[in-house]
């Protein structure tokens, strides 16, 4: 977890203000909501300390393009050393019932935006930092991205000491979607669609 993001809102002014950012005309002009955000995909990161800036970063941090780190032991390792704070913006994510292989896609109660707590290299590759999970996220995994409070933004940035744990139980709403994100040729709205095909059984190995 998590493997799979989305960053829906249709409008960029509202995206860069909610961040409270100024994007310039080239990052405008890149903008497009995303339904299927992937691995290695370019995306969105705000860096910086107080004057936070919107540059555009990869999703896979290092030689090999880690994608999540632990946030209970991120810093210890070598392996992250030398990486810098970042925050990845996006308004939702994937997971899989394990059960049942139907996607679930969790996305803010409330809010337009989420900020998950990443770490970045040099060359902003990143990785989103994960927690135990919350209730809801825990019915299908036992890890999410850590969820910083708008509040909490500017002291991540800074590196001071925030804690980052699962989000509170009114952040975050669920539901199931079709089977189709799981091919990342399907970036649509229908990616996040409420699902209405049946869940049949998972079917055992044969041997």
């Amino acid at each position: 977890m998590c493997g799979r993001m989305t960053l829906t809102l249709p409008d960029f002014g509202e995206f860069v203000g909610f961040l409270g950012v100024t994007g310039s005309d080239e990052l405008r002009a890149d903008y497009r909501p995303r339904f299927n955000v992937a691995p290695t995909d370019p995306h969105f990161l705000v860096v910086g300390g107080a004057n936070r800036t919107l540059v555009r970063g990869r999703w896979g941090m290092g030689p090999r393009r880690t994608i999540n780190a632990r946030a209970e032991t991120a810093g210890k390792l070598a392996t992250f050393r030398t990486a810098r704070r970042c925050v990845v913006p996006a308004d939702g994510f994937y997971e899989w019932d394990p059960s049942t292989r139907v996607p679930r896609w969790f996305h803010g109660k409330t809010a337009p935006l989420l900020t998950f707590a990443g770490i970045h290299d040099v060359a902003l590759g990143f990785a989103v930092l994960t927690v135990s999970a919350n209730p809801l996220v825990a019915l299908v995994h036992d890890r999410m991205p850590a969820i910083l409070a708008a509040s909490e933004i500017d002291a991540w940035l800074g590196g001071a000491d925030v804690r980052l744990g699962p989000a509170n139980d009114d952040v975050l709403i669920a539901h199931d979607v079709d089977d189709r994100v799981g091919n990342v040729r399907n970036d649509d709205p229908a990616c996040i669609a409420p699902r209405t095909a049946p869940i049949g059984p998972r079917q055992g190995k044969l041997f």
